[in-house]
């Protein structure tokens, strides 16, 4: 409530300026060079705070649906369910907060999460998103993922040809997805 309170004042003197992440895209680096250990500053943009995320649970598959929200509240939230790097939160398919930048889906957040199926939802043309880093922290960090992107051209505008073993994991979404 308070994030969403502060929300309402800043709302309107923000009015043209939302600049909230890099403008420089990572793409030019090839996956197996990223640090993806490196604990990065986590987006405290106040509409990144006020995000509404869901974990769906039906018929024993559970869905991730992060929004744009801060790793933070989402590991608070997961953690206070008594999930941790111990005991993970075993799911279906996550969608991956704020168009895929790096600074909203921590290691902290992947360490507790079990998944092999995630989804980016940008058309990459604002805030370098996604974060070729990010991409590259999935990959690794769960060595039989698959992530999705809802633009094709991207999937090319990220690989590079030294990339060649993981093309077969960075995939078109396709228009209809069972789980």
């Amino acid at each position: 409530r308070q994030s969403l309170s502060k929300l309402m004042h800043v709302w309107k003197r923000s009015e043209g300026n939302l600049k909230t992440s890099y403008t420089q895209n990572d793409y030019h680096i090839p996956i197996n060079k990223f640090n993806i250990d490196e604990n990065i500053d986590e987006d405290n943009s106040i509409f990144n705070c006020s995000s509404i995320s869901l974990l769906l649970e039906k018929n024993e598959k559970k869905i991730l649906l992060l929004a744009d929200s801060k790793s933070s509240i989402i590991v608070d939230a997961l953690t206070a369910r008594g999930f941790s790097s111990e005991n993970k939160v075993r799911l279906d398919l996550v969608k991956i907060s704020h168009h895929g930048s790096l600074k909203n889906t921590s290691n902290e957040l992947l360490s507790i999460i079990c998944c092999d199926v995630f989804l980016i939802s940008t058309d990459g043309t604002k805030h370098a998103h996604p974060n070729k880093s990010l991409i590259a922290r999935l990959l690794r960090k769960f060595p039989n993922s698959k992530i999705y992107l809802n633009y094709n051209y991207l999937i090319e505008r990220l690989l590079l040809s030294e990339d060649g073993e993981y093309r077969s994991r960075v995939l078109p979404m396709p228009h209809r997805m069972e789980i």
